[in-house]
């Protein structure tokens, strides 16, 4: 008869430390994957922003949509709830025709706080309309991709991060 013999205490210990080493090696690596899949989607994000402001231009005339236009208290539309039509993607403010700026597309996975925007517009492309706090004035007028000469040198949506501000 044979006799069975486990493992001993060093060979499982050493087994352990095995373990332990490829863990210490290979965690870092994860974290690096998984920043760069962030990085990625924030890219995405972007791509289909542009594409939703480049459809929005060529519905309305060749002219960049808002940052912000509010004729009214009750109608209060940002440049994300200008270009929610060709995106479809990100959360609205209730029964408002205005898109939030947070969620789906508009918050980049990196974002430490979720209820602020990540992208704001270039607020010369955009700039605030009409508003009603401004007794109705337009404040002033979107650019028009005629007024835009070198459009490849130019950056229509950055990441801003935590500022809470959708302009700059």
């Amino acid at each position: 008869m044979k006799e069975s013999r486990g493992f001993t205490l060093i060979e499982l210990l050493v087994v352990i430390a095995i373990i332990a080493i490829l863990a210490a090696i290979l965690f870092p690596v994860f974290a690096q994957a998984r920043g760069k899949a962030r990085q990625t989607t924030c890219i995405s994000n972007l791509k289909q922003i542009g594409l939703g402001i480049a459809q929005y231009v060529q519905d309305y005339d060749e002219m960049y949509p808002y940052d912000h236009y509010a004729p009214s208290p009750t109608f209060d539309v940002n440049w994300f709830g200008a270009i929610y039509p060709y995106v479809k993607n990100g959360n609205l403010w209730g029964s408002n025709v205005s898109a939030s700026g947070v969620g789906g597309i508009n918050t980049c996975p990196d974002q430490l706080d979720r209820t602020q925007s990540t992208y704001a517009i270039h607020q010369y492309l955009a700039p605030d309309g009409t508003a009603y706090w401004a007794n109705g004035a337009t404040l002033y007028q979107p650019a028009t991709l005629a007024q835009i000469s070198r459009s490849a040198d130019l950056i229509q949506v950055v990441e801003v991060g935590n500022n809470d501000a959708t302009w700059g």
